[in-house]
């Protein structure tokens, strides 16, 4: 039997719903080779055998039978297609070379080299990776051939010494140059690689990460994922001169690279004194509001929280930001842990709620109610991102509860703090419970919901959960990390 009583609907909806809005002979190769039945005959020799590198209509159907279209890249690295970008690496031939019959008479590697030149291909002599000179990319042994026809030779009509030779011949010459054995790349600073593109991409320096990215978009989304417990302003990164060393999606890897320093000129040298002497480049600590709106970030332009900040210690705001790596709640991760298994049991509830309730859970004004109703998050990455988020705002508001930063006050209903002070309490009991710990973070959360301070009622700019998106978005500059 359905329950009749709607408060009792209604506080079960807000206890449940707590989770944050959410080989090639080039001879053969004509064009007429294309016909209208799905580009069946290109890449086919007199005897009609395929040959390697061919467009397979049966490659690219689903399991229907239907045509389908390849992934797009949406990667942001280094952002040149290539045959292979969504080939799993591990489909490479184990022995590429066994059919390749060898000369009588020895090349050289200089002959060898010389050789492969023509055809826009290097071997590092260090390494021994294969290199397409044109793309400026390396290239796996065993691909080299296929990436040359589809990306440089295909279509083109050429006398008969400058088509591409076959597979076999390619990897021969290869081979005498060690191409076949290739060596590992160190994951240090290493001497550019000759032949390959250095870019300017993006280092993690996240707790010593130091992975390398050749977009900031991909360096945002490694953060996201691998750092999520990190404070943004606290995510750091630098610029660096680094090499792509694979074009494969799933093992795309950029090396950083020692570049040789260049000579700075005396007045160069001069002006960097100056500035140094005048602390051009440093900043105060104690947040300013620009005196004209042209000198403000889009942020502060349109939102108004500059006006929050002015004589703020930005530093000591900052610090009030609980993380794993720097908590400054001691019991965050106590909270951390219980605000997980209150999300997780909530989101489960949400399912069984009227259709009613959770409409009016989705709406922010009860007289005009949301079509759709809310719903239980996809994904447990989701509730896990919400609770965590929460458990930092509950986590903040205690530390700026007992210490309170100057010129920026967080003003809270008295109901609100007792609930925080209970909440606390359990925390602090080595002996409580998980259903004490959950009931107590209910309690909490409903009440910062329910109970607003009058000067938060007077003021919205005094809202709480804004003023903690401010402290958990600053950057030491005082600007605001940019969002997701």
């Amino acid at each position: 039997m359905p329950n009749t009583n709607p408060q009792s609907n209604f506080d079960d909806a807000f206890a449940a719903a707590l989770v944050l809005p959410p080989s090639v002979d080039e001879s053969h190769m004509q064009q007429n080779d294309f016909d209208m039945n799905g580009i069946t005959s290109l890449g086919r020799d007199d005897e009609g055998s395929k040959v390697e590198g061919a467009y397979s209509m049966e490659a690219h159907r689903g399991s229907n039978g239907d045509v389908t279209e390849r992934d797009e890249l949406n990667e942001g690295d280094y952002g040149m297609e290539s045959e292979y970008e969504d080939e799993n690496e591990n489909v490479l031939e184990e022995n590429p070379l066994g059919n390749i019959d060898h000369c009588t008479s020895p090349i050289s590697t200089g002959e060898a080299a010389t050789f492969l030149a023509r055809f826009n291909i290097i071997v590092d002599p260090v390494y021994q990776i294969t290199i397409c000179t044109e793309c400026a990319v390396p290239v796996p042994f065993a691909h080299i051939h296929t990436h040359q026809w589809t990306k440089h030779f295909v279509k083109l009509s050429l006398p008969l010494e400058c088509r591409l030779p076959k597979k076999e011949e390619i990897l021969l010459h290869l081979s005498i140059l060690g191409a076949d054995q290739p060596r590992d790349i160190p994951y240090e600073r290493i001497t550019p690689i000759h032949g390959v593109e250095t870019i300017q991409g993006y280092k993690c320096t996240v707790a010593h990460c130091d992975f390398i990215y050749g977009s900031h978009r991909s360096l945002r989304r490694h953060q996201e994922e691998n750092h999520f417990t990190i404070k943004k302003g606290l995510r750091n990164s630098t610029r660096v001169s680094c090499q792509p060393l694979s074009k494969f999606r799933n093992a795309r890897r950029y090396v950083e690279v020692s570049l040789q320093d260049l000579t700075v000129s005396p007045a160069m040298l001069e002006i960097e004194r100056a500035a140094a002497t005048c602390k051009l480049l440093e900043h105060s600590d104690t947040f300013t509001v620009a005196s004209n709106a042209r000198e403000k970030s889009a942020v502060f332009a349109q939102s108004r929280w500059d006006e929050l900040l002015d004589n703020v210690d930005v530093a000591k705001l900052s610090r009030t930001i609980s993380t794993t790596e720097s908590p400054a709640y001691p019991l965050f991760e106590k909270l951390r842990a219980t605000g997980r298994e209150y999300y997780q049991e909530a989101s489960k509830s949400i399912a069984k709620l009227p259709v009613l309730v959770r409409r009016y859970v989705a709406s922010s004004n009860s007289s005009n109610l949301k079509d759709r109703p809310f719903r239980c998050p996809q994904e447990l990455k989701t509730v896990i991102k919400d609770s965590d988020r929460t458990s930092q705002f509950i986590a903040f508001l205690i530390v700026n509860h007992k210490t309170p930063v100057d010129s920026f006050p967080i003003p809270l209903h008295p109901y609100v703090l007792a609930k925080l002070a209970d909440l606390h309490s359990a925390l602090e009991n080595e002996s409580s419970l998980k259903s004490d710990l959950t009931s107590s973070f209910h309690q909490a959360v409903w009440a910062i919901l329910s109970r607003p301070s009058d000067e938060y009622i007077r003021n919205e700019l005094m809202c709480p959960f804004t003023r903690f998106l401010i402290s958990a978005t600053l950057k030491g500059s005082g600007s605001t990390v940019r969002a997701d």
